[in-house]
């Protein structure tokens, strides 16, 4: 298995991921201030008996259950990239996110941190390999 590009496809991923988490928490909002619309024109809480409130509130419940589990899951995917980001040296980590996450091209990257083409090259292969053994523990088996 090339560790390597499951490392780069992380990162392309990482991009995602910031959305997705942004997305996730304004849905809990919307779902949270559904609840409360639906609890207000009820005089509080649904207490049972079947009725189409009790329906709303409880699929309510169930869809803010659904998006609590997708936004953990959401949050533990970043926390893991960034930790291994964070293992390595800051210009590699840089540069990383510079081509992966905001997919901006390599000689830009080298404009905007000052460096060669030639250096940004190899500070990529450098950062790749020390970002995948970072998230990994291995390059390629």
């Amino acid at each position: 298995m090339d560790y390597r590009e499951k490392a780069i496809d992380e990162l392309h991923i990482l991009r995602t991921d910031y959305t997705a988490e942004k997305l996730i928490r304004e849905r809990i909002a919307d779902i949270e201030s559904s609840m409360t619309s639906v609890g207000e024109s009820n005089g509080g809480m649904p207490k049972g008996g079947g009725n189409k409130t009790e329906e709303k509130w409880l699929n309510l419940l169930a869809n803010a259950a659904d998006e609590d589990i997708r936004y953990k899951q959401v949050k533990k995917r970043i926390k893991r990239v960034e930790a291994a980001l964070n293992a390595i040296s800051t210009d590699e980590a840089r540069l990383l996110k510079l081509i992966y996450v905001e997919e901006r091209k390599i000689e830009e990257c080298a404009r905007v941190m000052h460096i060669s083409r030639a250096t940004a090259y190899r500070l990529r292969e450098d950062a790749l390999i020390s970002f995948t053994r970072s998230l990994y523990g291995a390059v390629v088996t």
